[in-house]
This record gives C-alpha cells, structure tokens and sequence, in this order.
C-alpha cells in the first residue's frame, strides 16, 4: 500500500506564522521608503524650479521685479512644458505668490495645503526676493512629523512650523 505524504496541519501553521512575523518586520520598511522617496522626489523638484528661477533671473529673459527676479513662474521652463508633480498629490505644482506684505520672507507663513481642496497652491514663490518652497499636506499627523515632511522637501533645517524667515 502508497502511502501519500503530506503536511500537517502543525507544520503549515508553523509556516504561516513564520510569513506573518517576516511581513511585520519588512512591511514598514517599505512604507518608510516610499515616504522618503516622495520627500526626496519634492526636494529635486524644488531644487530644479530654485536653478530655473536663477537661471531666468541671470538671463533677464522675463519680466523681472525691482530685486531682479522673476515676476512669475513659468512652467514651461522644465521638461514636459509644465512644473513638475508634487510627490504628495501627484498633479502638477500650483504655485502661490507671495503677497507685497511678505516681500521679506524667504520661507512660507503657511507650509502646508489644504489636501481636501481640489486644486490647492503646492507651493510657494516668492518673487521680491526668489525664495521657493514646496508645501506639504496637512494631513501628515503632528506638527514634528509635518516639520519634518516640510524640512526634507525643501533641504532645510527649520525648527518650528512658524518660523518664516
């Protein structure tokens, strides 16, 4: 008589659990990643529209303000005829200008948007003085995570949300 062999239930559990203990150990590392890969993505990015804006500013191409920076932004000086995505949101950056009243600030008074909005302001331009920075969602958990979120986006090293110059 063939005897069929076969697992037992025993060694299958065994082995489920095994699975279950690698993905606990291996799932979070992989989310960490992707989220370091957007904050990395965003600070390409910022640093690409930062050299654009010099770039423009050197050549006096465009209409340039008192200080000798560009009025505005033109999407059509990176590749793909428009700015880039934003990491977060994945859409096109929409950027805010800085208003006369905050001529002098080099970061932004707000540095998050509104992620419920359906097309919000991704980042932020300041023409006076030709400070950039890309803004991130305001759903990313605490102030030190958004802190973080914001300083790794930009390459800097703020220490408060509020901290505007």
């Amino acid at each position: 008589m063939k005897h069929l062999r076969a697992f037992t239930l025993i060694e299958i559990l065994i082995v489920v659990v095994i699975l279950g203990i690698l993905a606990a150990v291996i799932v979070p590392q992989f989310t960490n990643a992707s989220k370091d890969a957007i904050s990395n993505s965003m600070a390409v990015n910022a640093k690409l529209i930062r050299t654009q804006i010099q770039i423009h500013a050197a050549k006096g191409d465009v209409e340039l303000t008192d200080d000798g920076f560009p009025v505005n932004l033109d999407g059509a000086w990176c590749a793909g005829g428009g700015l880039p995505r934003h990491g977060y949101s994945n859409k096109r950056i929409q950027v805010i200008l800085a208003p006369s009243f905050l001529s002098d600030r080099i970061y932004p008074l707000f540095k998050t948007y509104n992620v419920s909005l359906s097309n919000p302001n991704t980042a932020w331009y300041n023409p006076t003085n030709g400070a950039f920075a890309m803004r991130v969602p305001n759903n990313l958990g605490d102030d030190e995570t958004t802190l973080a979120a914001f300083n790794q986006a930009n390459g800097l090293s703020l220490t408060d949300l509020n901290q505007a110059w």
